[in-house]
C-alpha cells in the first residue's frame, strides 16, 4: 500500500553497485569496446526463463546508453522495438524495467528517438497504462514525461486523443502514486501540445481544481503541488482567452493553500506554488495585477 511505498529502502545493494559500475564502465570504455561484450550477454539473457536475467538485460541497456550513445544510435530502431516487446512480459518487474529503459532512452537519444520511433513507443506506453500493476501504470505515465522532453508538437498531435484519454483514466483512480505521475504527464503533454490542448481543456481543468480543493493531508502535498504545476502549464499552453475564466478560481485556491495553514519549510507545495503563480502571471499579463499582493507582499 501507499505507506509501504513511502518507506524507501536506503540500504545499498549489490544490484545498486552493479548498476552504477555499468554506467561508469560504459562512459570510461566507450561504446566500441563495451557494446560487443555487453550486447552478447544481453542477447543471451533477454529470452531467459529467469525474470531476473530479463530484468538485468533491460536495465543494462538503460544504464549503458550514455556511454554507448554513438554505437546504440546506429541500431536505435531494432533496440527500441525489442525493448517494447517486453511491455507485455509475464513479470511486472520486467515490464517496469522495459518502460524504465524506454523512458531513459527517450532522454539519452532525444530528439531522434521521438522523431523516428513515436509510432512504436507512444501506443505501447498508452497500452501499458492499462497494466494490472499500479507501479507499472505509474511508470508508463512517467515515461511519457521523458518522451515529451524532446518531442515536437507535430509529432505528438496524432496521439493526443488516445494519450490524454488514458491519462484521464489514471487521474480518476484512487491511487495517489499513479495520480502523481499522471498529473505530471498531462502537464508535459500540454507543454508540448500548446494550442492543440484546447479541445481537451474542459475535460481536465475541473478535476485538477478538485484535486487542489479536496486533497487534504500531508501525504497529498506532492499531488497538490503537481496539480498546481499542471494547471499553470495548461494555462500557458492554451492562452488567457481560454484559461482566463478559470484563473480567478485557481488563484483563490492557491491563496487559500498559502493562507489556510502554516506550510512546513520542506513542503513541496511552496516551490510548486511560486512557479505556478509565475506561469499564471505570464499567461494573464496585466490581468494578474489583483493577485500581486499575495505573491509579493507589500
Amino acid at each position: 500500500d501507499d505507506e509501504d511505498e513511502d518507506e524507501e529502502d536506503t540500504e545499498v545493494t549489490n544490484y545498486d553497485v552493479g548498476e552504477e559500475a555499468l554506467d561508469r564502465l560504459a562512459i570510461a570504455l566507450g561504446g566500441k569496446a563495451m557494446m560487443p561484450v555487453l550486447f552478447g550477454i544481453i542477447q543471451e539473457w533477454f529470452p531467459s526463463d529467469d525474470w531476473k536475467k530479463r530484468h538485468a538485460a533491460l536495465m543494462a541497456i538503460s544504464q549503458s546508453g550514455e556511454g554507448c550513445e554513438a554505437q546504440m544510435a546506429k541500431q536505435l530502431e531494432p533496440i527500441v522495438t525489442t525493448i517494447v516487446t517486453r511491455f507485455g512480459d509475464a513479470h511486472p518487474r520486467v515490464r517496469w524495467a522495459a518502460i524504465n529503459t524506454i523512458g531513459q532512452m527517450s532522454t539519452d537519444f532525444g530528439p531522434q528517438l521521438q522523431a523516428k520511433l513515436h509510432s512504436c513507443v507512444l501506443p505501447a506506453l498508452v497500452s501499458a497504462m492499462d497494466d494490472g500493476c499500479k507501479r507499472v501504470k505509474a511508470h508508463a505515465a512517467a515515461a511519457v514525461i521523458n518522451f515529451c522532453e524532446h518531442c515536437e508538437r507535430k509529432t505528438l498531435r496524432p496521439y493526443l486523443q488516445g494519450l490524454l484519454g488514458k491519462l484521464m483514466q489514471l487521474l480518476s483512480t484512487n491511487q495517489r502514486r499513479v495520480q502523481e505521475q499522471a498529473v505530471t504527464a498531462v502537464a508535459s503533454v500540454a507543454d508540448v501540445a500548446e494550442q492543440d490542448f484546447v479541445p481537451f481543456y474542459d475535460a481536465f481543468i475541473p478535476g485538477l481544481k478538485e484535486l487542489l480543493r479536496n486533497s487534504g493531508g500531508k501525504e497529498y502535498r506532492m499531488l497538490r503541488g503537481k496539480a498546481m504545476e499542471c494547471i499553470s502549464l495548461i494555462g500557458v499552453a492554451v492562452g488567457k482567452d481560454k484559461f482566463g475564466p478559470d484563473a480567478k478560481d485557481v488563484m483563490e485556491l492557491l491563496i487559500k493553500t498559502q493562507q489556510g495553514a502554516e506550510l512546513d519549510t520542506d513542503d513541496p507545495q511552496v516551490s510548486f506554488m511560486l512557479q505556478a503563480c509565475a506561469r499564471i502571471c505570464k499567461c494573464l499579463g496585466e490581468h494578474f495585477q489583483p493577485y500581486l499582493p499575495f505573491v509579493i507582499p507589500p
